[in-house]
């Protein structure tokens, strides 16, 4: 993705000379990932971008993260980033409803020397989801219209995380939880702006808008 394309980008969340200045000390990219960005910013791809993806490497290496379930991947640019850092023996789960997004993604992860760490699955990422029993260091959604509270309304428990949910594009972390096995909090609205989550460990309840 050309650094002209990616100042576009505005979410309204940083200063636009943060950004300037993030992308500026981002280090080079492999040649994977650096096709991957030009290819969403020609084909308009929905992808997290660099400064993120390096957040997400960053966060997995910094707790340790082995076993991690991705919702919403696309064409893969955030699964490779998680693979590489879970390293050798870690698992990442892809997940899109789209086939042909799936078949490009294999491709990209052979190439990028990752895909013995990924597993792909094609389907409803929920129903997926649904039928795994293992527990998972990261549950990252990259759905926009997905919160935790749709999948409680369908009557599931989420799995058991060590470290909760990261959401996208936001990347707001709704939960955290100890190291020691528990169970994704339930979630629901304070308002239309707040959001809160309570921990089964501690009983605290977290707002965040």
């Amino acid at each position: 993705m050309h650094e002209g394309s990616l100042r576009e980008i505005d979410h309204k969340i940083t200063h636009p000379r943060v950004d300037n200045y993030l992308y500026a000390m981002l280090p080079e990219r492999t040649a994977v990932l650096a096709e991957i960005e030009k290819q969403a910013d020609e084909r308009d791809i929905p992808i997290v971008g660099p400064a993120v993806g390096r957040l997400l490497y960053q966060y997995a290496r910094l707790i340790g993260a082995k076993q991690i379930f991705e919702m919403g991947s696309a064409v893969g640019y955030s699964t490779i980033w998680w693979a590489m850092a879970v390293g050798e023996g870690g698992k990442v789960h892809y997940t899109d409803g789209s086939r042909k997004n799936a078949d490009e993604a294999r491709d990209y992860f052979e190439r990028a020397s990752v895909a013995d760490r990924i597993e792909v699955h094609v389907g409803d990422a929920l129903e997926v989801l649904s039928e795994r029993k293992e527990q998972f260091d990261v549950l990252f959604c990259d759905m926009p219209a997905w919160h935790p509270s749709v999948y409680a309304r369908e009557g599931c428990s989420l799995p058991t995380t060590r470290y909760g949910v990261a959401k996208s594009p936001m990347l707001r972390e709704i939960l955290t939880s100890s190291r020691s096995r528990s169970r994704t909090a339930p979630c629901g609205r304070l308002s239309n702006s707040t959001r809160y989550c309570t921990s089964r460990r501690t009983g605290t309840r977290r707002s965040f808008r």
